[in-house]
């Protein structure tokens, strides 16, 4: 008799969507890559290192202003003989102004902190992702061992009960 059913030779399934998918090696890896919470937070932070980085360079740029300014000035003043005389002025201004403040040296900094930033972001999502790969490998491992010890204590179920069989 048979005490143990034999497995299937072949890959673990998973259910997704409504239908089985093998879980082989390379579908392990894509998934430590793709749905792996702590990569895809690693992977926003080196895009938003990239984004600062693009900033920093950015700030060669003349920075150009567009708008109106209204000055107003009323009450008593003094003329120049020394008179106290009641007066008052409105200006009305319009425009645009370009302006930069070139700094030279801090813009320098800014871009190599920026690119620091980008450099450090990325060595800890290759860390993040070779972590997650680990995890992800161990754990399939693990089930391929766990499915060769299955089989293997099938194919021993078979023999012994060959041997029960024939010791009859």
């Amino acid at each position: 008799p048979e005490l143990i059913a034999p497995l299937p030779k072949r890959a673990p399934e998973i259910a997704g969507d409504g239908e089985a998918m093998p879980v082989d090696w390379p579908m392990v890896l894509e998934l430590a890559r793709a749905s792996s919470v702590e990569v895809q937070i690693s992977q926003e932070k080196v895009h938003e290192a990239n984004v600062m980085v693009q900033l920093a360079k950015l700030q060669w740029v003349p920075s150009m202003k567009v708008g109106t300014t209204w000055y107003n000035s009323s009450g008593r003043r003094q003329d120049i003989p020394g008179d106290v005389i009641e007066a008052a002025k409105s200006n009305l201004y319009s425009g645009a102004l370009a302006s930069t403040s070139l700094d030279v040296k801090k813009i320098c900094l800014d871009i190599l902190r920026a690119k620091q930033q980008y450099c450090a972001r990325s060595g800890e999502l290759d860390r993040v992702t070779r972590a997650e790969v680990q995890k992800v490998s161990n754990a399939y491992v693990d089930l391929v061992a766990s499915q060769a010890g299955a089989a293997i204590s099938a194919e021993v179920a078979q023999l012994v009960g060959d041997l029960v069989e024939r010791s009859r």
